[in-house]
């Protein structure tokens, strides 16, 4: 039972209490959704609360991202040229559309790993959680939906593009001598991955960090249209939609699953 007497009792000891308190240091850390860090430090001489906003290393910079993509497109850029030569001399493949897809295939294979030791070390550098994290992949969300999503854009488009121009929505130059190991290899699973990491995961998270989200959109769009200047008909509509779908989904891993399969029906 407490009495009004044992009340006053402690009160008279809490000065006592205040002054232990204040001969120690005490770090008290505060997250919030912004990242902050409140300090708060007492002593001897000092007793009060300042609140200072940490370093945010959190997620990627826009120098960082943009460094990543300048030299991921120059590599993306040389690499076939290194590579088409060889490949074509010897005569393993019987269309250039699989020369075509080799060499792309070795492109992006070789530019990421030229960039994995550079990505790791600014997400050690940065403590950016690991890379998944970094680039807000969160698997479990919308996968099917986007699946489905991606495969219904690509027949549509396909049918708009036959109707408008007289031809079907197709990369593919050759259908008979189409390998189907190397196309799926290719365009859905390595190009949808690689594409979908960079720039609706590492470009995507920086820019909306520094400008907001709509910007983001706005840039990691038109971004992605310009790399594929050269099959802008076939990539401006799934690239308007991967940027809304990502800003809806939050998910690297359903923009991949609507690249992938619009990828394979387009």
């Amino acid at each position: 039972m407490v009495t009004k007497g044992g009340a006053l009792q402690r009160q008279r000891h809490l000065p006592h209490l205040n002054a232990r308190l204040d001969a120690k240091s005490v770090m008290l850390i505060l997250t919030s959704e912004a990242n902050y860090t409140g300090l708060v430090k007492t002593s001897d001489s000092v007793v009060g609360v300042t609140v200072a906003k940490a370093e945010d290393r959190g997620t990627w910079s826009v120098p960082e991202a943009a460094l990543i993509g300048i030299i991921a497109f120059c590599f993306i850029l040389i690499l076939p040229f290194l590579s088409l030569r060889p490949i074509h001399d010897h005569g393993f493949f019987s269309s250039r559309f699989q020369e075509r897809e080799v060499t792309t295939l070795i492109s992006l294979a070789g530019t990421t790993l030229i960039l994995a030791p550079v990505i790791l070390l600014i997400i050690k550098k940065r403590h950016l959680g690991g890379w998944w994290k970094s680039i807000e992949w969160n698997s479990g969300r919308y996968i099917w939906e986007s699946a489905i999503s991606g495969a219904v854009l690509a027949v549509v488009w396909s049918l708009c593009l036959k109707y408008l121009r007289g031809t079907a929505g197709s990369f593919r130059d050759t259908h008979l001598a189409l390998t189907v190991i190397l196309a799926v290899t290719t365009e859905v699973l390595a190009s949808a991955a690689v594409g979908e990491m960079y720039f609706r995961g590492i470009l995507f998270v920086a820019l909306a960090k520094r400008f907001g989200a709509t910007v983001s959109v706005l840039v990691t769009t038109v971004a992605f249209t310009f790399v594929h200047l050269g099959h802008m008909f076939y990539v401006l509509p799934v690239a308007v939609t991967l940027g809304v779908w990502r800003l809806k989904t939050k998910s690297v891993a359903s923009c991949f699953a609507l690249h992938a399969s619009y990828n394979l029906l387009i």
